[in-house]
């Protein structure tokens, strides 16, 4: 089993342990309703994680065409397979593009945000969003 391999599988298995736990935790809301919501993302993540933790046991076929990794977005790889540290300037004007948006929206509100943010991706030509 390679090291990144345990790394995922490790992983998994803590945000599996920590969704067990809000789901647990939630139980504890005296009102039903306050409950609700918790418990449904709660449940809806888990599943999603045991798939995720069954698909690093033993690998599902359909998952595997979804497996991807930001960081291979940014590195580019050589004829040789040696990896270049090099961040991607597509990849650097998305991450901008979404941490501007969620900081206006967060300063001035979402409406601003919408209205600013509408045609910024058209200007500056980010092809991730």
């Amino acid at each position: 089993m390679y090291q990144t391999h345990k790394r995922k599988l490790f992983f998994t298995v803590i945000l599996l342990i920590i969704t067990t736990s809000f789901i647990i935790a939630a139980f504890g809301f005296e009102n039903p309703k306050a409950r609700l919501i918790p418990v449904l993302v709660g449940i809806v993540t888990l599943i999603i994680g045991l798939i995720s933790l069954i698909h690093e046991v033993w690998p599902i076929q359909i998952i595997n065409r979804f497996d991807m990794s930001i960081v291979d977005l940014g590195v580019k790889t050589d004829i040789n397979s040696e990896l270049e540290e090099t961040i991607n300037k597509n990849l650097l004007g998305s991450i901008g593009w979404i941490t501007g948006f969620f900081t206006i929206t967060f300063l001035a509100g979402f409406h601003i945000g919408i209205i600013f943010f509408k045609d910024f991706k058209l200007i500056f030509r980010c092809p991730l969003i």
